[in-house]
């Protein structure tokens, strides 16, 4: 059974951080939001790992270092932004 790392938060700005789970092709960010509170948000990275997911519900990595991701991030409380170069961009 594979234990979970403790996360390594990133503050990317705008009061966004975020955590790069690699090793599970998955990245949780959060924010000060009204809906989810202080609950992260996960998105799966499209990598063959993560077949199983829908393909437009998975998300492009640029890069991992930094962190670059395409498409954009909406968060259920229409936070909305882009995770480039390890900053976020609101959009």
């Amino acid at each position: 059974m594979t234990s979970v790392p403790e996360p390594q938060w990133v503050d990317a700005g705008h009061g966004v951080q975020f955590w790069v789970w690699a090793e599970h092709g998955y990245l949780y960010y959060k924010h000060d939001c009204p809906v989810l509170g202080d609950n992260p948000s996960a998105i799966a990275f499209d990598v063959p790992m993560n077949d199983y997911v829908p393909a437009d519900s998975k998300w492009q990595v640029e890069s991992l270092d930094p962190v670059t991701i395409s498409p954009s991030l909406l968060c259920p409380c229409g936070h909305h932004g882009f995770i480039r170069n390890g900053r976020w961009e609101p959009c």
